[in-house]
């Protein structure tokens, strides 16, 4: 039986962390079509009718994950291509699991404020 997570966590993705986050990534994305929205200063843009993307990947997997002593992180394939996020020392993103959505404020080193909002489509 495939493990059940929590889609209602929020909290700093870490290097010890980001395999589970991984985890509520594909419970929340896996078999959905979703809107991918991004919010900065300088950038407003929402994708719809987004889904995972698996045979884009040569290994067959739409969520990749990967670690090593001073970062972990993923990335998605999806419609419009592909997209991921990382942890380390000095980087630590901030993601809310809410249900049907993640809102995901990277933690930009520029120091503008950058949000992505995944909310699942048809909920």
């Amino acid at each position: 039986m495939v493990k059940q997570y929590d889609l209602n966590w929020c909290g700093i993705m870490t290097i010890d962390n980001t395999e589970e986050v991984v985890n509520l990534f594909k419970q929340l994305l896996e078999g959905k079509t979703y809107t991918f929205v991004v919010f900065s200063e300088y950038q407003q843009e929402a994708k719809t009718n987004q889904k995972l993307c698996p045979e884009k990947n040569a290994n067959g997997n739409a969520i990749n994950y990967y670690s090593a002593s001073t970062y972990a992180g993923f990335t998605v394939c999806d419609t419009s291509g592909v997209w991921g996020l990382s942890s380390s020392s000095t980087w630590k993103p901030y993601i809310s699991f809410e249900y049907n959505k993640v809102i995901i404020e990277p933690n930009i080193i520029s120091g503008y404020k950058l949000w992505w909002h995944i909310i699942v489509e048809g909920k």
